[in-house]
């Protein structure tokens, strides 16, 4: 029962002394302003110890009563809060809560609830001039002053261009607004605010006027505009303008040279009547509107007075041109307005161009043709007339050897013409059409020629027609030949053949064999490929030249180097050919056993299969490739040679030999 009473006389202490630790630290009353009709959260104080309850409390009539709205939370939501006067009210704002069942109180608030004030006198005023032409700066707009109790007033002004869809101007926050250049019809407002509770406010628009600028100042052409003599034109009519402010102020003007223009006395409505006209007559209508005083001046309209036609005076009235050619016609002085019309005969029947100047056709024989000048309304009483004498070609003419001539490259060549005419100019062409003259003259030389070429002759008579056509000649370049190549294709010990191969476009071939200080024909032919150089001893040298013929002796090309040989050695021993050719024509036919010192021999031929065709004891005696009289096949063939030498010595060879044909 003590130890009871102990522990509740305890935790009653503890509690009164927390509750008097939180009642001493209760903070001043903190001020929170909002504006009448505003939701506002007060946030409460953070506790040391975990609280049971909230109470929100409103100090009213000397006594703390509950808070409106929910004001059982940690922090305070309040309902709306109205202020229908027009000074401050100011409520004070607790929380009570509760710990360890005492109650404590904490977040002290005093809470201005400001009216709902409007801002009045914000009004803007339209400058002395507000409307333009086209463009233009308005002068500074005055904006009044407004207020709204003590708040302070912001400005933030607006453009559009329909009075309806508004934008804000950047940087224009003053009371009043200067306007840059304006190209178009602005409105303009001012929108005025508070930075208490004040309600915002849009001034009346003004409106700033600006006038297209005029146009649209046209007037049409006349129906009948020209004249034979004197003349009265129709109604001048006008479209009506467009810009300005639509009332219009019509004047119009004339001159008689498009330069100088003078006002037409009681001529200003849209429209003018002119009177009857003796001479070419210029008009046009200004016109000028408010605000855009500078006068706007229309399209010139020509009235044409034509005096009487005289007959069309020609450049030429007679001409001569060559066959198959054209020329042109041409009116002197031509008249500005006269319509000229040729033909080709002075019925008038067929109209062939009509124009200042007419080109005929290439012409074959003599024409006259007719022009006559027309105004539309007047025409000349009589015609002017062109004869067109045509000058016949000169034909083609004959050229030594068909126009055709050879050289070598590098060279030139020379045509002459067979028969020339004195009256004749003769020019040569490198073309076939067009390009200038390159020579000129029945004989002619034609420059250096690298390649074949043709060239052209045109024939000029007295008269200085051309040759319906060029003559075309041509050069053929014939090249320098190459030099042959040479080789030895056999060697005896008497003979030395040279062969060379053949060179491309040569007729034939030169040899020399004494370092090209004279040449002959090959023994084998003018058009021969090989040379025998005979009467030779055994182990002598001998040296050959070759160069090719062509068609002309420009085309000789160079001579080939020298190429020279050895015949066979004359010793003791014997040579029996590797192969020979029993074809009929001479050379190489037999094959013979050789030799110098030789006594006695036996020469046998076997076939591949060991089959004993030939045999001789001679070396006056070879074989001829047959057997029985019957040709053998083309091959390789064995020998056997036993001989025995002037000296005694024995000697036995044995080797192949290949038969051609």
């Amino acid at each position: 029962m003590q130890k009871q009473l102990i522990r509740l006389l305890f935790s009653s202490l503890l509690a009164l002394c927390l509750h008097g630790s939180l009642l001493a630290a209760d903070p001043m009353p903190r001020p929170v302003r909002i504006c009448s009709g505003a939701n506002i959260i007060i946030k409460g104080d953070l506790l040391s110890q975990t609280s049971n309850s909230y109470s929100w409390e409103f100090y009213q009539g000397n006594s703390w009563v509950n808070a409106p709205g929910v004001q059982t939370e940690l922090n305070y939501l309040a309902t709306p809060l109205y202020n229908p006067s027009t000074l401050n009210i100011t409520y004070t704002l607790r929380r009570k809560t509760v710990i360890s069942g005492l109650p404590v109180y904490d977040s002290y608030y005093l809470v201005t609830v400001e009216p709902i004030l409007p801002i009045i006198n914000n009004e803007i005023t339209l400058p002395l001039v507000h409307t333009f032409c086209s463009s233009g700066t308005p002068a500074t707009i005055i904006g009044s002053s407004p207020a709204s109790g003590s708040a302070t007033i912001f400005f933030q002004w607006q453009s559009a261009i329909d009075d309806l869809h508004f934008e804000n101007i950047d940087g224009a926050n003053s009371k009043d607004y200067t306007p840059g250049e304006i190209k178009g019809t602005t409105y303009l407002r001012r929108i005025a605010m508070s930075d208490g509770c004040g309600l915002s406010t849009i001034s009346s628009s003004i409106k700033l006027s600006v006038s297209s600028a005029l146009a649209n100042n046209v007037i049409n052409p006349a129906a009948l505009n020209t004249f034979c003599g004197k003349g009265d034109p129709d109604i001048l009519t006008g479209v009506v303008p467009s810009g300005g402010n639509d009332t219009y102020v019509y004047s119009w003007q004339k001159s008689t040279d498009n330069l100088t223009f003078t006002d037409i006395s009681g001529a200003n409505a849209s429209n003018y009547d002119p009177p009857t006209l003796t001479t070419t007559t210029y008009f046009r209508r200004t016109v000028v509107a408010e605000p855009c005083n500078l006068p706007l001046i229309s399209n010139v309209i020509t009235i044409r007075v034509m005096p009487e036609l005289l007959v069309p005076e020609l450049e030429r009235s007679a001409l001569s041109i060559c066959s198959g050619t054209s020329t042109t016609l041409s009116v002197k002085n031509p008249i500005v307005g006269i319509t000229y019309q040729w033909y080709d005969s002075p019925a008038l029947t067929k109209l062939l161009f009509v124009g200042e100047s007419y080109v005929t056709g290439n012409l074959s024989s003599d024409k006259t043709f007719y022009v006559t000048g027309s105004n539309g309304t007047c025409s000349s009483a009589s015609l002017g007339i062109a004869k067109v004498t045509v000058m016949a070609l000169p034909g083609s003419t004959f050229i030594a050897n068909d126009g055709k001539e050879i050289t070598c490259t590098g060279s030139s060549a020379v045509f002459t013409v067979a028969v020339p005419n004195a009256a004749f100019t003769y020019n040569w062409y490198a073309a076939a059409k067009g390009g200038m003259a390159i020579g000129s003259g029945s004989t002619w030389t034609t420059p250096a020629v690298l390649q074949s070429t043709t060239y052209y002759l045109e024939l000029v008579n007295k008269e200085g027609c051309s040759s319906a056509t060029r003559q075309a000649v041509t050069v053929t370049v014939m090249p320098a030949l190459a030099a042959p190549t040479v080789a030895i294709e056999s060697t005896t010990q008497h003979s030395i053949t040279f062969k060379w191969t053949p060179v491309k476009d040569a007729v034939g071939y030169k040899v020399s064999l004494d370092n090209g200080l004279s040449f002959i024909d090959p023994n084998s032919g003018s058009q021969g490929l090989t040379h025998t150089v005979e009467g030779l001893l055994g182990n002598q040298r001998a040296s050959i030249l070759v160069k090719a013929v062509g068609t002309l002796a420009c085309q000789e090309g160079a001579t080939s180097g020298p190429s020279a040989g050895e015949t066979l050695k004359e010793f003791d021993d014997i040579f029996v050919p590797n192969a020979f050719t029993p074809n009929g024509d001479g050379k190489n036919d037999v094959v013979y056993v050789r030799s110098q010192t030789l006594k006695t021999m036996a020469f046998y031929i076997y076939s591949q299969w060991g089959e004993q065709l030939f045999y001789s004891s001679s070396i006056s005696k070879g074989w001829d490739g047959t057997r029985n009289s019957a040709n053998q096949a083309l091959g390789v063939y064995v020998y056997v040679l036993k001989a025995t030498m002037n000296d005694g010595r024995q000697i036995n060879k044995k080797g192949t030999i290949t038969l051609i044909r």
